[in-house]
């Protein structure tokens, strides 16, 4: 499987520090943009690697954009909670409340679709949507 991004590229990207998972997220990524672009026609050198630089970073950026996504919303594909995260406690007559069943099944639909911030990095590539990019 190709990886299209480092964790040096999305701390790059994101100007944020990589999650203790980043390898594991920007192997999942990178196989989701992979089979987002598997219809994309684009020059590639004899190892399989895009040619033009352009594609090259709209790969990586879409990649590091989609981890970006998963972190900033709390999610990791293939790890589902069975409810939401705690929202607040109390000690005094035991209460705890979770998020919302919204919140949880948005939750869920982030860890399994490639986000549409990434779609718009790969379509403005070319690379998307019926409109590959050929040389």
């Amino acid at each position: 499987m190709k990886l299209f991004a480092t964790a040096e590229d999305y701390t790059t990207y994101t100007n944020d520090d990589a999650p203790g998972n980043i390898d594991r997220l920007l192997r999942i990524a990178s196989a989701w943009v992979q089979d987002t672009v598997k219809r994309a026609r684009f020059a590639v050198t004899a190892d399989g690697e895009p040619q033009d630089p352009r594609i090259v970073e709209a790969l990586r950026d879409a990649t590091c954009e989609q981890v970006y996504v998963w972190t900033q919303n709390g999610v990791e594909p293939g790890r589902s909670p069975e409810r939401g995260a705690v929202t607040s406690s109390s000690i005094g007559d035991a209460s705890i409340s979770y998020e919302t069943d919204s919140v949880v099944r948005d939750r869920n639909l982030i860890a399994s679709a490639i986000a549409p911030t990434a779609l718009t990095i790969l379509d403005a590539a070319g690379l998307w949507e019926g409109h590959p990019w050929v040389q």
